[in-house]
């Protein structure tokens, strides 16, 4: 082959190769730049306000939950945080449609002085309301519920007394879990459960005897109605 076409089919060869290399690219930008769409965004919590009874939501829905007992703290890490008493501490979120979607992701960063059995981070499952739940169990466990029948947990565990980041993503049948970023495992739990209920932050309940909750701090809570790809879940 004479010098000159050889190096046409080397030019050729390297275009192509270049194509492709972008396209791969752009897909994985697209995957991550989908999570920046607000149409996407259910709930979108910083809980950084620092003082005052509010935590806004920056999601296109605005549904600002009003806290009860709050009491902010100031964290190296993170800034100003939400702590969480495990009794008395507790947001109500208004009621919205834009919460009983049928594909759902949560993902929350936690510091958690201890686990229990309702560390719960929110949850539309409130009195004789059927609803979702997402929190953790007393092993530090990922929990998640779309319906009081069906509750599936996460096989590894976050660990209490630093910050972790943790994430659901429920497809309508499955939920996958992820912890700091790595997979967590997979479970078929079943379809959600509708309700008009509020959702509630950091408790089980609304009645002050029987509430019990999360303790500990929390931090850039948020839902989503897609199913992010486990790449891009470190992102949330």
């Amino acid at each position: 082959m004479k010098p000159y076409i050889q190096g046409i089919h080397v030019y050729i060869f390297s275009v192509m190769m270049a194509l492709v290399f972008s396209a791969n690219a752009i897909a994985a930008d697209t995957t991550k730049e989908a999570l920046k769409k607000k149409d996407y965004r259910l709930l979108l919590m910083p809980m950084n306000e620092s003082s005052g009874t509010k935590v806004c939501d920056i999601s296109p829905y605005h549904l600002h939950a009003t806290l009860f007992s709050p009491k902010w703290v100031k964290d190296p890490q993170r800034g100003y945080v939400l702590q969480f008493d495990g009794t008395s501490t507790w947001g109500m979120v208004p009621p919205s449609d834009s919460l009983n979607s049928s594909t759902m992701t949560f993902a929350v960063w936690v510091k958690a002085d201890a686990f229990t059995d309702n560390s719960i981070v929110i949850s539309k499952r409130i009195g004789t309301n059927d609803g979702f739940l997402f929190g953790f169990d007393k092993t530090g466990a990922v929990v998640f519920s779309p319906t009081r029948a069906k509750t599936v947990k996460s096989d590894t565990v976050a660990n209490a007394g630093e910050w972790v980041h943790v994430a659901v993503v429920y497809d309508g049948n499955k939920a996958a879990f992820y912890i700091n970023g790595n997979p967590a495992g997979e479970k078929e739990c079943g379809s959600l459960e509708y309700n008009d209920s509020i959702a509630i932050i950091g408790s089980d309940d609304i009645v002050a005897g029987d509430r019990r909750g999360f303790k500990g701090c929390m931090s850039d809570l948020r839902a989503l109605s897609i199913t992010p790809s486990a790449s891009a879940v470190t992102g949330l």
